[in-house]
This record gives C-alpha cells, structure tokens and sequence, in this order.
C-alpha cells in the first residue's frame, strides 16, 4: 500500500506543473482519471480487504491533494472535498475499490472463470432457510488474518 501511495504521490507533481502552465481544469482531470487514478487502483479487489483505516486515509489523501491542486485553497473539510468530487464527477476511491471488487467477483461466478473452482458449492434452497441466507457454504479460517481476503470477504458481502 505504501508503494502505492509513493507513486501516486510523485505523480501529483505533474499536476502542479499542468495548474502553473494555466492548464483548463477539464484537461488535469484527464491527466488524473488517466495517470494517477489507475494508479491507485491497480489490483484494488485483492488488496482493499487487508486495507487498514490509516492506510485508506493515506490513499484518500492524495485525491483531497488533487482537488486542492484543481481548486486551489489549502483547508478542506470532509464534506466540501466531496462536494469538490460530485462536481467534478469522481467518486471516493473507498467506493470505487467495492465496485471493482464486486465486479470482480461477480466475473469470478461465471461458469466460464479459471478460477471458478475456489468458490465452495452453492447451498440448496433448503439450507438458505434454516441459516443466515448465505448463498455459498463458508470458508471458515482458524485466525482473524485469514478472514480478510478477497474471497472470504466477497462471499459474506457481495452475494
């Protein structure tokens, strides 16, 4: 994750270097949704799991430092950062990570997957009753560090 952030970071000088050469807003928006954003989503469906709090706000921290960067000013609440986002139209990054991994695990299902052979057998109609209306049988882990991947967590919260 650190590595993640380090190189988004270093990229965000390009941005300053886009707003001092009186560059339109629209065009360094581009430059992020096509320079930095990948960047901060490479591989997210395998990683946001383990993601701890001061971690996401670390991530987090470089899209407020965008937005600073396109709108100028230095003091940010929560509420207007978001505000800046919805106006721009770019969605939280914690919100776009689920979203990656839904669909991720939603390609995963189909039958047609290479790794659809990791996913436990589908419960019967008969079970689903009785139990917690978990579709797929869990996979149960002996340490709370093995509840955290990727398909342990997709199969309790995205079915």
């Amino acid at each position: 994750m650190t590595n993640i952030y380090k190189s988004a970071n270093s990229r965000l000088h390009f941005l300053q270097q886009l707003k001092r050469a009186v560059v339109s807003c629209k065009d360094i928006l581009r430059f992020y949704t096509a320079v930095i954003h990948p960047v901060l989503e490479y591989a997210a469906p395998v990683w946001h799991t383990g993601l701890t709090a001061e971690l996401a706000e670390s991530l987090d921290s470089v899209q407020k430092h965008i937005v600073r960067i396109i709108f100028g000013g230095n003091s940010f609440t929560n509420s207007t950062h978001l505000s800046f986002c919805e106006s721009l139209a770019i969605s939280s990054l914690q919100f776009r990570r689920e979203t990656l991994s839904t669909n991720f695990f939603h390609t995963i299902l189909k039958p047609s997957s290479c790794v659809q052979y990791l996913i436990p057998n589908k419960r019967c109609n008969n079970q689903l009753k009785k139990l917690r209306n978990h579709s797929y049988s869990p996979l149960f882990t002996h340490t709370e560090k093995f509840k955290s991947p990727f398909l342990v967590h997709a199969l309790y919260h995205y079915v």
